[in-house]
């Protein structure tokens, strides 16, 4: 669940800011690519892998994906962590600063992943982030090349990444900030 607030700018560290509007949203970086991406696609399916914990919101993101198309038939529950959350916000000039807890997507593990192979096997493409375990992105990057899908990386947040893993993809996405870590560059916002 995205909790999202504007103000007038973005605070300094140990500084409040006195913000206006404030909403939650159906989000996170996977489902919010699901979701344009079923929205987009005119034949085939779009499926959303990951975990949501039992709590208010894991019925609210499942059905949010229902209704733009997304087959959440491998979003599983999880009594281990709450359903992921970020803190998004937004400054007049549209700059942000996120702070993600991925909560119970750090339950999805290689044992979660090993069942869609089929799954990834029938997929034109998969698309990973990075808000589920490191290991876990690596192992689902294999597999799913591995079954003949084309394997997109949407790199955030940003973090040094590993060559192996690098070496299965064959799309990177990566904003300005994901770049200059990846690159060892300065830069970035």
């Amino acid at each position: 669940m995205d909790f999202v607030a504007r103000a007038p700018r973005l605070p300094a560290p140990g500084e409040t800011v006195l913000g206006g509007d404030f909403r939650m949203l159906p989000g996170g970086k996977g489902a919010n690519q699901a979701n344009a991406a079923a929205r987009l696609l005119r034949e085939g399916r779009v499926h959303m892998c990951g975990r949501v914990g039992y709590d208010a919101f894991a019925d609210g993101l499942r059905a949010s994906l229902a209704a733009a198309g997304v087959d959440t038939a491998f979003v599983a529950a999880t009594q281990q962590a709450a359903t992921g959350a970020a803190m998004i916000w937004l400054d007049e000039a549209g700059q942000n600063s996120i702070l993600v807890a991925p909560g119970a997507n750090l339950a999805v593990d290689r044992a979660f992943l090993e069942p869609l192979r089929p799954l990834f096997r029938r997929a034109a493409c998969a698309l990973f982030q990075l808000e589920t375990p490191l290991d876990t992105v690596a192992y689902g990057l294999l597999i799913a090349r591995e079954e003949g899908a084309l394997t997109i990386l949407d790199p955030a947040p940003a973090q040094p990444l590993p060559r192996e893993l690098l070496e299965q993809v064959d799309l990177l996405t990566p904003n300005e900030t994901e770049a200059a870590m990846l690159t060892g560059e300065s830069g970035g916002s």
